[in-house]
Protein backbone atom coordinates (compact mmCIF):
# COMPACT_ATOMS: atom_id res chain seq x y z
CA UNK A 1 0.00 0.00 0.00
CA UNK A 2 1.03 3.34 -0.50
CA UNK A 3 0.66 6.83 1.67
CA UNK A 4 -2.39 8.98 0.89
CA UNK A 5 -1.67 12.66 1.04
CA UNK A 6 -3.91 14.79 2.59
CA UNK A 7 -4.12 18.48 1.91
CA UNK A 8 -5.79 21.26 4.34
CA UNK A 9 -5.85 25.01 4.53
CA UNK A 10 -3.25 24.75 7.11
CA UNK A 11 -0.83 21.85 6.28
CA UNK A 12 -0.22 18.52 4.64
CA UNK A 13 -0.12 14.97 5.91
CA UNK A 14 0.48 11.76 4.67
CA UNK A 15 -1.74 8.66 5.73
CA UNK A 16 -0.55 5.04 5.54
CA UNK A 17 -3.44 2.57 6.60
CA UNK A 18 -0.68 0.22 7.90
CA UNK A 19 -1.10 -3.87 7.58
CA UNK A 20 -1.94 -6.63 9.99
CA UNK A 21 1.34 -8.50 10.96
CA UNK A 22 0.80 -12.28 12.73
CA UNK A 23 3.34 -11.52 15.24
CA UNK A 24 1.83 -8.41 16.77
CA UNK A 25 -1.14 -9.99 19.18
CA UNK A 26 -3.73 -6.69 18.22
CA UNK A 27 -6.81 -6.44 20.06
CA UNK A 28 -9.54 -4.92 18.05
CA UNK A 29 -9.25 -1.65 19.63
CA UNK A 30 -5.41 -1.79 19.35
CA UNK A 31 -5.89 -1.86 15.61
CA UNK A 32 -7.96 1.09 15.65
CA UNK A 33 -4.66 3.39 17.16
CA UNK A 34 -2.44 5.01 14.93
CA UNK A 35 1.11 6.21 15.35
CA UNK A 36 1.44 10.09 14.70
CA UNK A 37 4.95 10.76 14.20
CA UNK A 38 5.59 14.73 14.62
CA UNK A 39 9.13 16.09 12.78
CA UNK A 40 11.48 18.52 14.41
CA UNK A 41 13.10 21.47 12.25
CA UNK A 42 15.67 20.59 9.48
CA UNK A 43 14.83 19.67 6.13
CA UNK A 44 11.44 17.67 6.66
CA UNK A 45 10.74 13.97 7.18
CA UNK A 46 13.17 13.34 4.60
CA UNK A 47 15.72 13.22 7.53
CA UNK A 48 13.30 10.51 9.13
CA UNK A 49 13.48 7.92 6.40
CA UNK A 50 15.09 4.85 8.16
CA UNK A 51 12.14 5.92 11.53
CA UNK A 52 9.37 6.26 9.30
CA UNK A 53 10.54 2.39 7.76
CA UNK A 54 10.58 1.35 10.88
CA UNK A 55 7.27 2.24 12.03
CA UNK A 56 6.27 0.97 8.53
CA UNK A 57 7.42 -2.55 9.71
CA UNK A 58 4.91 -2.53 12.88
CA UNK A 59 2.45 -2.69 10.41
CA UNK A 60 -0.68 -0.07 12.38
CA UNK A 61 -1.20 2.64 10.58
CA UNK A 62 0.47 5.74 10.83
CA UNK A 63 0.03 9.43 10.14
CA UNK A 64 3.08 12.04 9.08
CA UNK A 65 1.93 15.71 9.38
CA UNK A 66 4.58 18.25 7.88
CA UNK A 67 5.22 21.37 9.65
CA UNK A 68 6.60 24.02 6.45
CA UNK A 69 8.09 26.44 8.59
CA UNK A 70 10.48 24.32 10.72
CA UNK A 71 11.46 22.97 7.05
CA UNK A 72 14.24 24.66 5.75
CA UNK A 73 15.37 25.78 2.64
CA UNK A 74 11.89 27.12 1.51
CA UNK A 75 10.74 30.18 0.06
CA UNK A 76 9.53 32.77 2.58
CA UNK A 77 5.91 31.81 3.79
CA UNK A 78 4.38 34.66 5.53
CA UNK A 79 4.26 35.71 9.10
CA UNK A 80 1.24 34.31 9.69
CA UNK A 81 2.62 31.10 8.50
CA UNK A 82 2.83 29.64 12.24
CA UNK A 83 -0.27 27.65 13.70
CA UNK A 84 -1.19 28.91 17.10
CA UNK A 85 -1.55 26.32 19.44
CA UNK A 86 -5.43 25.72 19.31
CA UNK A 87 -5.56 25.37 15.64
CA UNK A 88 -2.37 22.68 15.56
CA UNK A 89 -4.66 20.74 18.23
CA UNK A 90 -7.45 20.86 15.83
CA UNK A 91 -5.78 20.17 12.84
CA UNK A 92 -3.94 16.90 14.38
CA UNK A 93 -7.49 15.95 15.44
CA UNK A 94 -8.99 16.81 12.09
CA UNK A 95 -6.21 14.29 10.45
CA UNK A 96 -7.52 11.32 12.93
CA UNK A 97 -10.90 11.92 12.05
CA UNK A 98 -10.41 12.18 7.99
CA UNK A 99 -8.58 8.78 8.61
CA UNK A 100 -10.86 7.47 10.59
CA UNK A 101 -9.77 7.57 13.94
CA UNK A 102 -10.60 9.25 17.63
CA UNK A 103 -6.99 8.51 19.18
CA UNK A 104 -2.99 8.10 18.19
CA UNK A 105 0.02 7.24 20.12
CA UNK A 106 1.81 10.91 19.51
CA UNK A 107 5.61 10.40 19.20
CA UNK A 108 7.33 13.93 18.42
CA UNK A 109 11.18 14.87 18.05
CA UNK A 110 12.56 17.82 19.18
CA UNK A 111 10.10 20.86 17.84
CA UNK A 112 7.80 18.23 16.87
CA UNK A 113 7.26 17.93 21.24
CA UNK A 114 5.61 21.72 20.58
CA UNK A 115 2.44 19.86 19.10
CA UNK A 116 2.70 16.62 20.88
CA UNK A 117 2.67 19.29 24.30
CA UNK A 118 -0.20 20.94 22.16
CA UNK A 119 -2.39 17.83 22.31
CA UNK A 120 -2.02 16.94 25.83
CA UNK A 121 -2.91 20.65 26.85
CA UNK A 122 -5.67 21.21 24.62
CA UNK A 123 -6.82 17.33 23.11
CA UNK A 124 -6.23 15.00 25.49
CA UNK A 125 -9.16 12.45 24.66
CA UNK A 126 -7.60 11.92 21.35
CA UNK A 127 -3.52 10.95 22.70
CA UNK A 128 -3.91 7.50 23.91
CA UNK A 129 0.18 7.58 24.27
CA UNK A 130 3.13 10.15 24.05
CA UNK A 131 6.50 9.70 23.40
CA UNK A 132 9.03 12.81 23.44
CA UNK A 133 12.65 12.68 21.67
CA UNK A 134 15.37 15.20 22.38
CA UNK A 135 11.89 16.92 23.87
CA UNK A 136 12.21 20.63 24.23
CA UNK A 137 9.24 21.62 25.50
CA UNK A 138 9.99 20.44 29.43
CA UNK A 139 11.78 22.90 31.42
CA UNK A 140 11.18 25.64 29.07
CA UNK A 141 11.11 28.34 31.61
CA UNK A 142 15.16 28.06 31.63
CA UNK A 143 17.05 30.21 29.14
CA UNK A 144 19.41 27.27 28.01
CA UNK A 145 17.30 26.46 24.78
CA UNK A 146 17.24 30.39 23.91
CA UNK A 147 20.93 30.64 24.33
CA UNK A 148 21.96 27.69 22.76
CA UNK A 149 19.65 28.03 19.49
CA UNK A 150 19.27 31.64 19.28
CA UNK A 151 21.96 33.52 20.32
CA UNK A 152 24.88 30.91 19.93
CA UNK A 153 26.06 30.69 16.47
CA UNK A 154 26.57 27.56 14.70
CA UNK A 155 29.75 26.66 13.31
CA UNK A 156 29.58 28.77 9.89
CA UNK A 157 29.16 26.03 6.88
CA UNK A 158 27.54 23.05 9.10
CA UNK A 159 23.92 22.65 8.59
CA UNK A 160 23.09 23.45 11.85
CA UNK A 161 24.09 26.49 10.70
CA UNK A 162 22.05 26.70 7.81
CA UNK A 163 18.76 24.99 9.17
CA UNK A 164 18.87 27.71 12.05
CA UNK A 165 19.62 30.93 9.61
CA UNK A 166 16.59 29.74 7.24
CA UNK A 167 14.11 32.85 7.27
CA UNK A 168 11.43 30.60 7.92
CA UNK A 169 12.83 28.69 10.96
CA UNK A 170 14.39 32.30 12.35
CA UNK A 171 11.06 33.46 12.14
CA UNK A 172 9.34 30.65 13.84
CA UNK A 173 11.38 30.57 17.20
CA UNK A 174 12.06 34.07 17.59
CA UNK A 175 9.31 35.87 16.49
CA UNK A 176 5.95 33.11 16.79
CA UNK A 177 7.40 30.63 19.59
CA UNK A 178 4.49 30.45 22.27
CA UNK A 179 6.59 29.33 25.04
CA UNK A 180 3.78 29.57 27.37
CA UNK A 181 2.07 27.21 25.45
CA UNK A 182 4.50 25.01 25.12
CA UNK A 183 5.72 24.61 28.48
CA UNK A 184 4.74 21.14 29.56
CA UNK A 185 4.31 20.22 33.04
CA UNK A 186 3.72 16.39 34.03
CA UNK A 187 0.70 17.14 35.64
CA UNK A 188 -0.22 17.93 32.18
CA UNK A 189 0.43 14.78 30.57
CA UNK A 190 -2.87 12.93 30.34
CA UNK A 191 -1.58 9.40 29.60
CA UNK A 192 1.40 7.34 30.06
CA UNK A 193 4.74 8.70 28.16
CA UNK A 194 8.07 7.96 27.31
CA UNK A 195 10.68 10.53 27.23
CA UNK A 196 13.87 10.05 25.66
CA UNK A 197 17.35 12.16 26.07
CA UNK A 198 20.46 12.91 25.10
CA UNK A 199 23.27 12.80 27.62
CA UNK A 200 25.21 15.67 25.45
CA UNK A 201 22.10 17.81 23.94
CA UNK A 202 23.38 21.19 22.85
CA UNK A 203 19.94 22.30 23.05
CA UNK A 204 18.05 21.19 25.45
CA UNK A 205 19.02 20.74 29.29
CA UNK A 206 19.29 17.17 29.87
CA UNK A 207 20.06 17.02 33.45
CA UNK A 208 17.73 19.35 34.29
CA UNK A 209 14.81 17.73 32.49
CA UNK A 210 16.31 14.64 34.45
CA UNK A 211 15.99 16.65 37.75
CA UNK A 212 12.67 17.90 36.88
CA UNK A 213 10.93 14.66 36.05
CA UNK A 214 12.38 12.11 38.96
CA UNK A 215 11.18 14.82 41.16
CA UNK A 216 7.88 14.01 39.75
CA UNK A 217 7.76 10.28 40.05
CA UNK A 218 9.65 9.29 37.07
CA UNK A 219 12.20 6.57 36.60
CA UNK A 220 15.25 7.33 35.01
CA UNK A 221 17.35 4.86 32.97
CA UNK A 222 20.44 4.60 30.65
CA UNK A 223 20.75 3.38 27.27
CA UNK A 224 21.17 -0.02 27.07
CA UNK A 225 20.16 -0.92 30.62
CA UNK A 226 17.09 -1.02 30.25
CA UNK A 227 14.10 -3.84 30.05
CA UNK A 228 10.25 -4.00 29.01
CA UNK A 229 9.19 -3.26 32.75
CA UNK A 230 10.93 0.14 32.45
CA UNK A 231 8.15 1.85 30.74
CA UNK A 232 5.13 0.52 33.11
CA UNK A 233 7.19 1.20 35.90
CA UNK A 234 5.97 4.97 36.68
CA UNK A 235 3.30 7.25 34.45
CA UNK A 236 6.53 9.10 33.28
CA UNK A 237 9.68 6.86 32.10
CA UNK A 238 12.81 8.36 31.17
CA UNK A 239 15.53 6.78 28.93
CA UNK A 240 18.82 8.92 28.49
CA UNK A 241 21.33 7.95 25.36
CA UNK A 242 24.59 8.36 26.81
CA UNK A 243 27.53 10.08 25.35
CA UNK A 244 25.26 11.50 22.28
CA UNK A 245 24.07 14.80 21.21
CA UNK A 246 20.66 16.34 20.01
CA UNK A 247 19.10 13.69 17.20
CA UNK A 248 22.70 11.83 16.70
CA UNK A 249 22.83 8.49 15.00
CA UNK A 250 24.68 7.34 17.92
CA UNK A 251 21.20 7.02 19.50
CA UNK A 252 21.32 3.74 17.80
CA UNK A 253 24.84 2.37 18.61
CA UNK A 254 25.16 0.30 14.96
CA UNK A 255 22.40 -0.93 14.36
CA UNK A 256 20.04 1.65 12.55
CA UNK A 257 17.24 1.47 15.16
CA UNK A 258 15.79 0.73 18.72
CA UNK A 259 12.67 -1.02 19.26
CA UNK A 260 11.32 -0.73 22.32
CA UNK A 261 7.46 -2.77 23.25
CA UNK A 262 5.63 -1.72 26.31
CA UNK A 263 1.76 -1.82 27.16
CA UNK A 264 -0.46 0.30 28.03
CA UNK A 265 -3.84 -0.52 29.63
CA UNK A 266 -6.68 2.50 28.63
CA UNK A 267 -10.08 2.37 29.52
CA UNK A 268 -11.48 -1.57 29.43
CA UNK A 269 -8.66 -2.11 26.84
CA UNK A 270 -4.89 -3.26 26.25
CA UNK A 271 -3.60 -0.84 23.90
CA UNK A 272 -0.05 -2.34 22.32
CA UNK A 273 1.95 0.40 21.22
CA UNK A 274 5.45 0.43 20.12
CA UNK A 275 7.77 3.27 20.90
CA UNK A 276 10.58 3.71 17.94
CA UNK A 277 13.63 5.91 18.69
CA UNK A 278 15.22 5.66 15.09
CA UNK A 279 18.66 6.37 13.37
CA UNK A 280 17.65 10.31 12.43
CA UNK A 281 20.94 11.71 11.71
CA UNK A 282 18.29 13.79 12.29
CA UNK A 283 17.72 18.01 12.31
CA UNK A 284 19.01 20.29 14.23
CA UNK A 285 15.90 21.07 16.21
Amino acid sequence: MRFIVHSSPTTHSSYHPGRPLNNLRQSKSDENVPVVFIHGIGIGLIYYLTLIDQLLNLGRPVILPEIPYVTAFRAWLSPSCVLPPLVVSSTLTAMLYECGFFKAAFVGHSYGTTWVSYMCKFAPKNVASAVFLDPICFCLYLPFLTKKFVYQRADPGSMSCFVRTDVNVCWTIQRAFPWNCIALFCEQIPVRAAVFLSEKDEIVPTLDVQRYLSSKGAIIKTFPEIEQDHFLSANVSVTVFQGVGHGDCKYLNSIGCLLVEYQFHLIRSQLLFFCIFCDPYLSQG
